[in-house]
């Protein structure tokens, strides 16, 4: 389904479950799409939820407009975000509260939504995420490297034969995750068909993004999840957020890296149906 964004820019959706039920905004990540989330839909939904996911401007299905290109302030990526956030809320016209569960980029969206309306969201999923990407001398010195390789990377020489070997990995990943085969490929065909500019440009903003300040005004309740080898979003991090925010809760999940809710999902979702069912249980 698509709904239309403020500016006219065609946006996919799914809403999941019964119309009434406690809803969960489920937001994913820089560079990936909703399908991340194939393995929390059907359980949320079983226990009683209604999921909504949707995917951002360049992602997944939806379509890209170019509104990212003239950026230049932090702002202006988490006005757009928000904005869409917004106008998908009102069409689906829910005047209740909701909770919102967000990986990696996602859950910074997540983070500024809680903020901007405390008395809206009943509660916070942060997954493997931060509250800043890159905070040392070296991780911003890697960072500022990783545009131009994107740049690099995204030339037909090079994109040619990296599809070839995630797509001829697929069966090795399904076996290693084990995932039926048909849900890996649909991860690996989503990742890899993503837009060059959408990845570049969102980047550009990610990289000012800070909230180290914010989130101790987080008084709602927080599940915290990160992974143990999680290179992207480290689990100190993690254990920052945890300390910040007063009414939190953080799950290190093992062995496991920035796909946590992929990797062990089902660990994952024990901790997420723990969590939902005391502060925010459904009510039907």
């Amino acid at each position: 389904m698509y709904f239309e964004s403020s500016d006219g820019t065609p946006l996919y959706y799914e809403d999941h479950g019964v119309k009434d039920a406690r809803p969960l905004f489920l937001l994913h990540g820089w560079g990936i799409s909703s399908v991340f989330f194939s393995e929390q839909i059907p359980v949320l939904v079983k226990n009683g939820y209604r999921v909504i996911t949707w995917d951002w401007r360049g992602h997944g299905k939806s379509k890209w407009n170019g509104s990212l290109k003239k950026m230049n302030s932090k702002e202006e990526l988490l006005e757009i975000m928000y904005d869409d956030f917004k106008t998908l809320k009102a069409h689906l016209e829910i005047d209740m509260p909701y909770g919102v569960i967000g990986h990696s980029a996602g859950a910074g969206i997540g983070i500024s939504i809680a903020l901007a309306n405390p008395e809206e969201v009943a509660v916070l999923g942060i997954l493997n995420s931060s509250y800043v990407l890159a905070e040392t001398f070296a991780e911003k010195a890697v960072w500022q490297m990783i545009p131009p390789l994107l740049e690099v990377s995204f030339t037909p020489f090079v994109q040619i034969p990296y599809k070839l070997l995630l797509r001829g990995s697929i069966p090795l990943l399904s076996l290693a995750l084990r995932k039926p085969r048909k849900k890996v490929k649909l991860w690996i065909e989503d990742f890899i068909s993503v837009k060059r500019q959408t990845v570049i440009e969102e980047l550009r903003n990610l990289k000012q993004y800070n909230l180290l300040n914010d989130i101790s005004r987080i008084h709602i309740p927080c599940l915290i999840i990160a992974g143990q080898y999680d290179l992207l979003t480290p689990p100190r991090r993690s254990r920052v957020l945890h300390a910040r925010i007063p009414n939190s809760e953080l799950h290190i999940i093992r062995n496991t890296g920035h796909l946590s809710m992929v990797e062990r999902s089902e660990e994952v979702n024990k901790y997420l149906i723990e969590f939902l069912k005391r502060e925010f249980p459904p009510n039907r």
